[in-house]
């Protein structure tokens, strides 16, 4: 037997089968892949837009240590921000996908109703992921090689502690603290399909982003051999190939995420047969 997704019901889940139902459920609502990827344009039009201001002042000022103090103002300020709306965005996404797995109308609207429904704590939320951000920018800056290594698992580990944060604060009202105690409980009994998913899908995109970083490569080469028009033309492909990758993946995995936060609380997820889920979840 097999449901609309095409997946059979008796199948294990796999990254694959996941991958599957997520590209289903994704292609159903119109303009929700366009979220993931003008999240982060917004976040970087709103942040230069409040940068602009402060360093116009600082160029102004003759005073180091004012110059330093308004340009540090400035970079919180416009980071806080732009982290704010990055998150909105992708709860947006996260909410539309919410809504479809329980079978529910969905639509890029709705998404960013129930997102801003949800505004305090995802400014919450925005705020914590920012400041592990910054401790880990810190850490590989000040370390060297080793604080490069140290930055880069924590980084890791933090990715993989707040895998189902959105959901959990979206579904059940938490703030982000919570949030991460409840995302790392549920992770560690969907913790194999959660990282089949995301490596499978992975390798079907690497030679996407090889392309993306081969044009950019070609095209530094030729804007630094004086062929400017040429060399601007393929770095902007290159820009353009990586952005579109980076927000197919963002919305693919928050869709993956649903899927399996549903299923480990209890929800089976609208169109999907449990059997496909099933084998997400380790034996107790």
């Amino acid at each position: 037997m097999t449901n609309f997704t095409g997946v059979s019901a008796r199948t294990p889940a796999t990254g694959r089968e996941l991958l599957k139902v997520s590209l289903h459920q994704m292609k159903a609502v119109p303009g929700v892949v366009a979220l993931a990827v003008l999240g982060p344009l917004a976040a970087a039009v709103l942040f230069l837009g409040l940068a602009a201001p402060g360093l116009a002042i600082a160029v102004g000022l003759t005073s180091g240590l004012s110059i330093l103090l308004v340009l540090a103002l400035t970079l919180v300020v416009g980071g806080i921000a732009a982290a704010v709306l990055l998150v909105v965005f992708q709860g947006a996404v996260t909410s539309v996908a919410l809504r479809q797995s329980i079978g529910e109308h969905a639509s890029v609207r709705q998404g960013f109703s129930d997102s801003f429904r949800s505004f305090g704590r995802l400014f919450q939320w925005s705020l914590v992921n920012a400041t592990v951000g910054v401790v880990m920018g810190l850490i590989s800056d000040r370390a060297g090689a080793l604080g490069d290594i140290v930055s880069a698992l924590g980084g890791l580990a933090w990715k993989i502690a707040s895998y189902f944060a959105l959901p959990v604060i979206l579904v059940e009202k938490t703030g982000p603290f919570d949030a991460l105690k409840r995302s790392s409980q549920l992770l560690r009994t969907t913790w194999g399909s959660a990282a089949r998913t995301t490596v499978r899908f992975g390798l079907i995109l690497l030679p996407f982003a090889l392309a993306g970083i081969a044009l950019l490569a070609l095209g530094w080469h030729f804007i630094t051999n004086d062929s400017d028009a040429l060399g601007a033309t393929l770095f902007a492909l290159g820009v353009v190939v990586l952005v579109m990758m980076a927000g197919f993946v963002s919305t693919v995995t928050a869709y993956a995420q649903v899927l399996l936060y549903r299923f480990a609380t209890g929800v089976t997820p609208k169109g999907v047969s449990p059997e496909v889920l099933q084998g997400a979840f380790r034996a107790k």
